[in-house]
């Protein structure tokens, strides 16, 4: 399961790399106002590398996101079944506490509770 210091960790590392990318992108805006046609083509691919890179790390992430998500989907299903299974066996204790009143207020039960009595005597 991801945690959520792990998402944020990959959240910290996406800001960083789209900070780069910014960086970059000034610096080439600078090369080419500089005239520099060699710097701005090396600029250029390093912004497009750190781009791809930035843009690969986002689609990982999502996909670890989406992952979790499915993992919490599944743990949700797990809990609605373990609800609905304690519902159940709740019933039928309500019931088998029914069944043991039904027996103590029964004449056979405080025959058998009379002669007890008389017996420990």
């Amino acid at each position: 399961m991801v945690k959520r210091c792990d998402v944020a960790r990959g959240l910290r590392e996406i800001q960083a790399r789209l900070r780069e990318l910014a960086e970059l992108r000034e610096s080439a805006t600078g090369d080419r106002a500089g005239g520099r046609a060699g710097g701005d083509r090396r600029s250029r691919g390093e912004l497009r590398r750190a781009l791809i890179d930035a843009h690969d790390q986002l689609l990982r992430r999502d996909a670890e996101i989406e992952a979790a998500q499915k993992v919490i989907v599944g743990k949700d299903v797990d809990i609605e079944n373990i609800r609905k299974e304690l519902d159940r066996v709740n019933d039928e204790l309500v019931a088998a506490l029914g069944g043991l009143e039904q027996i103590r207020t029964s004449a056979f039960y405080r025959l058998a509770a009379a002669v007890k009595s008389l017996l420990r005597r």
